[in-house]
């Protein structure tokens, strides 16, 4: 889920009209965006943003000035918005943090304008209005959150990223156990009790047998492997 409080620019005396033109252009090129508006104190101008098109025009507009939060360089949240700004063709400010914890607080404070996260991690502070969900990364709306679009159908096709889990055992691990294993998991996660709690959290189960999560993995390691060479991310 992509999430954020508000974005903020400090514009110096004497440069609010050139802050202002920048504002008429995003609407000049954006004759669909609704929802930039600036706002006034003092001698400090701010932008502030409301929806996901607008985020998505004002970083083309403004490249360089959002910063986004993630847990870490190669985690996920990382990730997902090296492959926003490549599908999107913007570029935006990394801050990475030390966990989920700290890059969600990063968001919720002001120190960054955006956060590329879990669903989990950010949904208690959308719902209580924190924070304002942007989009999920998931090919469809979830059944849980259904007033959230999907990043792809708020303005980025092609965007997927979601952060999946599942079990794997020891390389020489007998066929029978593992379909045996893959047998109990999947009935557990087809569970009611068990499908309705994880949907309350955001998260969706997707139950597959060992052949069918192999081709998934090794098709997400192909994909980031590409994003991770396109945006230059070094690890640290």
């Amino acid at each position: 889920m992509t999430a954020f409080n508000a974005v903020r620019f400090r514009v110096k005396p004497g440069q609010d009209q050139a802050f202002l033109d920048a504002h008429k252009k995003i609407h000049a090129d954006w004759p669909g965006l609704r929802h930039v508006n600036i706002i006034k104190t003092g001698d400090r101008s701010y932008c502030i943003i409301a929806e996901w098109d607008g985020m998505d025009a004002l970083a083309k507009a403004r490249p360089n000035e959002i910063a986004y939060s993630s847990p870490g360089v190669g985690n996920t949240g990382h990730l997902a918005a090296a492959l926003f700004e490549s599908l999107a063709k913007v570029k935006t400010i990394h801050v990475p943090y030390k966990g989920t914890a700290p890059a969600v607080i990063a968001v919720l404070s002001g120190e960054t304008q955006l956060t590329w996260s879990s669903i989990p991690a950010i949904l208690p502070h959308v719902r209580a209005g924190r924070a304002r969900a942007l989009g999920v990364g998931n090919t469809k709306r979830l059944p849980s959150l259904p007033d959230f679009p999907t990043v792809a159908e708020a303005g980025v096709p092609g965007f997927e990223c979601v952060a999946w889990g599942g079990l794997i055992g020891p390389a020489n691990m007998p066929r029978d156990i593992v379909l045996r294993l893959s047998k109990e998991t999947v009935a557990t996660l087809n569970q009611k009790d068990v499908i309705d709690r994880t949907l309350s959290e955001g998260t969706v189960p997707a139950p597959s047998g060992p052949d069918e999560f192999l081709a998934y993995m090794k098709s997400e390691l192909k994909k980031w492997g590409e994003v991770v060479k396109i945006a230059g991310i070094k690890p640290e």
